[in-house]
């Protein structure tokens, strides 16, 4: 994978989470289904997360979610 590429491909993983978010802003959706919603992608991409570097932001976005679930 050249650094373009990767770069491109870590760009479509943090606008799909600022969409997300954008979601929960707007009240489209509550912190329970942005906490599934980012669970579901972790557990389904965990390589390809891990491999761009992302996995430490999309879990760090799915704890903060549990923390105002609770």
């Amino acid at each position: 994978m050249t650094l373009i590429e990767k770069v491109n491909l870590m760009q479509g993983w943090l606008r799909k989470l600022e969409d997300i978010k954008e979601k929960r802003r707007k009240k489209e959706i509550d912190d329970i289904d942005v906490y599934n919603t980012l669970n579901e992608i972790i557990e389904n991409n965990k390589n390809e997360l891990i491999s761009l570097n992302l996995l430490d932001v999309y879990e760090y976005s799915k704890e903060y979610y549990l923390l105002r679930i609770q």
